[in-house]
């Protein structure tokens, strides 16, 4: 029994066990077989694609975007035709989600150049080199040019550069010829671009000089170089100067655009070496001296500081050399005399435009458009100064300084500021000017000259270089003038030494004595010339620059003939007689201005020197005499441009006056002391 109850147990303990082992295989299976419908039927990320698909298309299914690039694989999948398992389908290195989201490109298309231009920080410009990207690739040229374009980038704000770019990449494709004329064009906007902006923060709060939209004015200035054909050649940087600062000038000074004149000035500057010259507009800065400044009352109140002396306007200054070359279009194949030309008509527009005591002075306002400037001044001036040379070759007489040619000029005066002066003064137009002999007898008895002021002054000036240049070479050097009433006619040369007696018998004896290298009163004290020929064999200073340098007998002649003469009476000799006679000949020496002998040397007003003029002439010197000189003479006072006369020494002055105390050359508008007694 006992066996049998056991037995009886044990078979219900394994029914037991055989049920629940069924029931367990049972509720697996069916777990089992629910698992696999919800996998293979299910979707467990939830982005479309069944569970079972995703393992077809290699795809996580527990993440709606496997290649984390922002599209859900179904779209990728389904949508887009893209590859959801990577970021960037077609390796070009932009991401699909930024080429169908952001670039609107084709995903599965690479954009070689697109992706190049964006890694160069091309973001907003990159529909400009989609059209490369037709064939898939990127050649040389074409990664070139997207470098090119990435380095500059900051001008393609500029609608001509820019559609002149989307040209080029048109047709898709980048050639050698195009890859070259887009780097010869975006050189010449790029050096357009700095110009001006430049000049815009330069002149922000100058209202004559503001460049309202400097962005328009670079594009019309680009557009000028594309059709000036400076995309095929390469501009050099004095050409883009050119074209920039003649589009300021059409562009904001409301100058017309006369393309025959910007063709030619450009032809000028592209020529290597003297091209440069034409638009050279660096100004002069004198270095914390001391000076003053004619525009500002007290006029003669002395400042130190920084003194600038330039072109006013590069603009119009640029303008006026164009329309120069226009009119007289031979210039450009004169490339020696672009020196020259660019600081004649830097100096003559101050003298017409800018000078307070120019035509202004007199209620007169010119513009550069004004054909009378061109008729009566600037064309007259021009082809009187571009003739000398020639004559002074057909009748012998000495060249005293080489304008005309930047070689030999360049020998003569090494220093650019000594040699810019010097031009500035040749180039110098009076605003007012009295006629040779032109004279009447006010009401006191006294003669006074007619004076003509503004614009006909500077004509009657230059219609008097003719003339008076005549008189003195027909004369040189043997001829003689009559001086004083019973005395037979004598030598210019004589009279000069005549006029060196007047002055130091009026105060200068030390001083024209240090001139000379002393003066014997007994021997030369006469209204008979002396023996000008010993003396010039005995004095120092005089006699070595009449041996060493040919020119200065020139220089004697001229002043003992203007001393002589008399078509001017004294202080008109110094305002009129001696600045015409100088021109003439090309002798950089000036003009009047507000009675003063400008480009003079001077002296302060002494009240024991009352009788003779605080100015006195003065002369540019070539290097090697002027430095012979300053060995000859430690103490004497040079001015800028290597400007020499009788008030170049201090010693003699100040033995001469107790009073003096100081030296000073007038450049334009500024008083510049060039020594100053302790």
């Amino acid at each position: 029994m006992a066996t049998i109850t056991l037995l009886k147990k044990g078979i219900s303990l394994m029914v037991k066990i055989l049920v629940v082992a069924s029931i367990i295989i049972l509720i697996s299976s069916s777990f089992i077989v629910y698992n696999y419908y919800a996998y293979y039927y299910g979707d467990w990320d939830g982005d479309g694609i069944k569970n079972a698909d995703e393992d077809k298309y290699g795809t996580n299914p527990r993440n709606p975007d496997t290649d984390g690039d922002g599209i859900s694989d179904y779209d990728e999948i389904f949508k887009y035709n893209t590859n959801p398992i990577k970021a960037d389908s077609d390796n070009d290195g932009i991401k699909d989600y930024d080429e169908i989201f952001i670039y609107n490109l084709d995903p599965n298309k690479p954009n070689p150049n697109v992706s190049y231009a964006l890694s160069l920080g091309l973001k907003d410009y990159y529909k400009l080199f989609i059209p490369l990207d037709n064939d898939s690739i990127q050649d040389n040229n074409e990664k070139e040019f997207v470098s090119l374009v990435a380095n500059n980038k900051e001008i393609l704000i500029i609608p001509t550069y820019f559609n002149y770019l989307k040209e080029k990449v048109s047709d898709g494709i980048i050639t050698n010829d195009e890859l070259k004329r887009s780097t010869n064009f975006s050189h010449l906007v790029k050096g357009l671009y700095d110009i001006i902006i430049s000049e815009a923060d330069l002149n922000k709060n100058d209202p004559n000089l503001q460049i309202s939209d400097p962005i328009k004015t670079i594009d019309y200035s680009s557009n000028l170089g594309l059709k000036l054909g400076f995309d095929e050649k390469l501009a050099r940087d004095a050409t883009i100067k050119a074209i920039g600062y003649y589009g300021i000038a059409v562009n904001d000074r409301k100058l017309p655009e006369h393309f025959e004149a910007i063709t030619l000035l450009t032809k000028g500057t592209q020529i290597e070496k003297y091209g440069d010259n034409l638009v050279d507009f660096e100004p002069i800065v004198f270095k914390n001296v001391h000076y003053s400044d004619l525009r500002e009352f007290p006029y003669n109140e002395i400042k130190v500081g920084d003194v600038v002396i330039g072109s006013y306007d590069k603009a119009r200054d640029t303008w006026v050399i164009a329309e120069l070359l226009k009119r007289r279009p031979e210039l450009t194949d004169q490339p020696k005399k672009f020196e020259w030309i660019n600081k004649m008509m830097q100096e003559v527009s101050f003298c017409i435009f800018d000078d307070l005591f120019g035509p202004k002075k007199y209620d007169e306002y010119y513009k550069p458009t004004d054909e009378v400037i061109w008729k009566d001044v600037i064309l007259p001036f021009h082809d009187y100064m571009d003739n000398l040379p020639k004559n002074l070759q057909r009748d012998g007489l000495p060249i005293t300084f080489h304008y005309w040619d930047s070689d030999l000029l360049d020998q003569e005066i090494k220093d650019k500021t000594n040699r810019t002066i010097a031009l500035y003064y040749l180039s110098d137009l009076p605003s007012y000017f009295v006629k040779p002999g032109d004279y009447y007898i006010n009401e006191y008895g006294v003669y006074i000259g007619r004076k003509i002021t503004g614009l006909e002054a500077m004509k009657a000036f230059i219609n008097y270089l003719p003339e008076e240049y005549n008189k003195i070479a027909s004369l040189y050097p043997w001829g003689k003038v009559k001086y004083f009433a019973g005395v037979p006619p004598v030598s210019p040369f004589g009279v000069y030494y005549v006029w060196l007696d007047d002055r130091y018998h009026w105060g200068l004896r030390n001083t024209v004595s240090e001139f000379v290298g002393g003066w014997d009163e007994s021997r030369y004290h006469s209204t008979v010339p002396p023996n000008y020929q010993w003396i010039e064999n005995e004095a120092l200073i005089d006699s070595y620059l009449t041996k060493e340098w040919n020119s200065w007998r020139l220089i004697k002649f001229i002043i003992g003939y203007n001393w002589a003469s008399e078509d001017y009476l004294e202080p008109d000799k110094y305002k009129h007689g001696y600045p015409l006679a100088f021109r003439a000949f090309g002798i950089p020496a000036g003009v009047s201005k507000r009675g003063d002998f400008a480009p003079g040397i001077s002296r302060n007003w002494t009240p024991d020197l009352t009788s003779t003029s605080t100015l006195e002439w003065a002369v540019c010197l070539p290097d090697h005499i002027a430095e012979k000189l300053k060995d000859k003479n430690k103490g004497i006072v040079l001015g800028y441009g290597n400007y020499f006369g009788l008030y170049s020494f201090k010693g003699g002055l100040l033995e001469d006056s107790y009073y003096f105390k100081g030296i000073s050359q007038r450049i334009r508008d500024k008083v510049i002391i060039l020594w100053m007694k302790d």
